[in-house]
């Protein structure tokens, strides 16, 4: 079977979008995922601290 050029394009264009929407989502979680570590990170830091004011102030023993 023959394509024509333009079928060929259509094709290729169609692949191309794919690839680039496949990509576009992996960098899209990759870069969700290190944002909610990071904020995971503060979070703990966060309560850390309070729990570590609370130790010193006396008012929590461990």
């Amino acid at each position: 079977m023959v394509m024509s050029e333009e079928e060929d394009l259509t094709g290729g264009t169609i692949g191309l979008l794919a690839v680039m929407a496949i990509t576009l989502n992996v960098a899209m979680q990759y870069i969700l995922s290190q944002h909610v570590k990071r904020s995971y990170a503060y979070l703990y830091a966060d309560e850390h601290r309070f729990l570590h004011t609370l130790i010193l102030q006396g008012r929590l023993v461990h």
